[in-house]
């Protein structure tokens, strides 16, 4: 099954890497985005080291040098839930869908961020 979409994994933990390595084994082309040096370098790593076909880049979804995609998935701290939840939509293509995590136990915060996504 080959999937022809792009997509944007934000977020390279043991999650965001699994998510990247399904979706770019299913044919969709993928960048995979992290902040942090670490686990650039350990995306990078299994990337060589599996012969996927998968870009990896250290930033974030705030910088805006990123192409519009079909999709983008974020596993990430609830504060960085809440900055990237109105951004993603200016990375997205039309129709395009954004799927988030991070841990939110605030009411007050869950509210905010259905508001700005």
């Amino acid at each position: 099954m080959s999937i022809n979409k792009s997509y944007a994994v934000f977020g390279l933990g043991r999650y965001g890497r699994s998510v990247a390595k399904e979706l770019v084994e299913n044919g969709a082309e993928v960048l995979a985005v992290d902040i942090d040096e670490g686990a650039v370098a350990v995306a990078k790593q299994n990337v060589a080291l599996g012969g996927f076909d998968i870009t990896v880049e250290q930033g974030n979804l705030l910088e805006n040098r990123y192409e519009t995609v079909d999709l983008i998935v974020a596993n990430i701290i609830a504060d960085a839930v809440m900055l990237l939840a109105a951004k993603a939509r200016e990375h997205l293509k039309e129709n395009g869908i954004y799927i988030t995590s991070g841990i939110i136990n605030e009411p007050v915060r869950f509210e905010q961020l259905k508001n700005a996504s």
